[in-house]
């Protein structure tokens, strides 16, 4: 239960008028490697990489 009103703050504000609807940027909303994305697994998050974007884990590369 924790972790699905963790998601409703993230992602949902009430308005002026009382009504419950979409946070927008202008909002403020957290960083999007903070935000929990997955009910299923709390250790998930999006992440950009180039221009592909999954939720999920970023494994490092290694370097040569």
């Amino acid at each position: 239960m924790e972790a699905l009103r963790q998601i409703m703050v993230q992602q949902f504000v009430v308005d002026a008028r009382g009504r419950l609807r979409p946070r927008r940027e202008k909002d403020g909303q957290s960083p999007a490697g903070l935000q929990v994305c997955s009910p299923y697994d709390l250790q998930a998050r999006f992440v950009l990489r180039g221009n592909t974007r999954w939720t999920g884990y970023l494994a490092q590369t290694p370097t040569t």
